[in-house]
């Protein structure tokens, strides 16, 4: 990519996704000045609600966006829930082990419906349609 190009990578799921290696898209970062890492605190983290979120990137790419905080800025109740939340440990533990067991089970529970094969190695889940249930298809109807 061309060092005039701004590559963001989005990594609001990064805590759900077991095959990737947050500290390798933060080593990017630092070798590349166009590269910009987005991170929420409303997946993993509960707090939804309060719109907060943190960037890792160039010193230059910061001071730009720093440039447009003011107007968009969150409140101090917002800061201080984030602050809390990442030395929470146990709570983002919990979160990420109730995750995989959920995607486990709804894997499960969509193959045994006949939804055909699944992809759920990251985050999302990719199937292949083999046929789609008559039962499904009729609850999603309204005619179950």
């Amino acid at each position: 990519m061309p060092e005039g190009v701004l590559v963001v990578l989005d990594e609001a799921y990064v805590h759900y996704a077991p095959s990737l290696d947050r500290r390798k898209s933060e080593e990017i970062y630092r070798r590349r000045k166009n590269v910009l890492i987005l991170r929420t605190f409303s997946k993993v983290y509960g707090l939804a609600g309060l719109r907060i979120g943190f960037a890792f990137g160039a010193p230059e790419l910061l001071a730009a966006m720093n440039k447009l905080r003011t107007p968009f800025n969150t409140s101090g109740v917002a800061q201080a829930a984030a602050l809390a939340a990442m030395n929470d440990r146990e709570h983002v533990t919990r979160c990420i082990e109730t995750n995989a067991v959920e995607r486990k089970r709804l894997s499960e529970g969509l193959a045994k419906l006949e939804f055909g094969r699944c992809r759920a190695r990251r985050i999302l889940y990719l199937w292949k349609w083999d046929r789609m249930p008559r039962q499904f298809a009729m609850s999603c109807c309204g005619w179950a």
